[in-house]
């Protein structure tokens, strides 16, 4: 995942929730509270963590992403680490096109 897009949305979160402890964000989110800690000190995210918060800053967009929500919380389940990895820098390299080209 890039990690200027996790930061992004990281941000954006934490802005909308200025008062949140970890509990509530991980009640909120349903990521473990200790996952939270280490996401937000650096670590690198999850397509599902990424999906939740996301989810989450942008209810309208909701609908529109059921069928690529289904898809990664079903590739999560049953696919490979390495094969999760090449989705995520496919979908990487997608965006940056997108952001060259706009």
């Amino acid at each position: 995942m890039n990690n200027e897009t996790q930061e992004r949305l990281l941000k954006s979160y934490r802005q909308q929730r200025k008062n949140y402890t970890l509990i509530q964000m991980s009640q909120e989110t349903g990521i473990q509270q200790t996952r939270l800690f280490r996401i937000f000190n650096g670590s690198e995210m999850k397509i599902s963590e990424y999906a939740a918060i996301e989810k989450i800053l942008y209810p309208e967009q909701k609908r529109n992403q059921s069928m690529i929500d289904k898809l990664i919380n079903e590739a999560s389940q049953v696919l490979m680490p390495e094969s999760l990895n090449e989705i995520c820098q496919l979908i990487h390299k997608k965006l940056s096109i997108h952001q060259l080209l706009s």
